[in-house]
C-alpha cells in the first residue's frame, strides 16, 4: 500500500489508479512516479515497551525521502482528582 503525507498526525493511503506530477496526470504510475509525486510505502516501527496501567501510545509520522514512517510517543495517562465528599 502506499501513502500520502499530509502531516505529522495523519496520513492518506492512495487508490487512485493516476496521479499527478508537474500538472501532468499519469495513469498505472510505477514505484518512481510516485515518489515524485510524494506518494511513499509507509514503515512501521514496533511501539516501545510502556506501562499500560499508567501510559499509553500514539502513533505519529516521519516524511522520509522514500517512505513514510510510523513512529509512537509514550505518554503518561492522566491522573483524576478523587474527591472525598464524606466530610461534606
Amino acid at each position: 500500500m502506499m501513502y500520502k503525507f499530509i502531516n505529522e498526525y495523519h496520513i492518506e493511503e492512495y487508490t487512485k489508479p493516476y496521479v499527478y506530477v508537474d500538472g501532468l496526470q499519469i495513469s498505472n504510475p510505477s514505484a518512481e512516479v510516485l515518489l515524485m509525486a510524494g506518494i511513499k510505502p509507509l514503515v512501521v516501527e514496533e511501539a516501545p515497551q510502556y506501562d499500560e496501567m499508567t501510559q499509553f501510545v500514539e502513533p505519529y509520522y516521519v516524511d522520509g525521502e522514500s517512505e513514510i514512517t510510523q513512529k509512537w510517543n509514550v505518554f503518561d495517562m492522566p491522573t483524576e482528582e478523587v474527591i472525598d465528599d464524606a466530610d461534606a
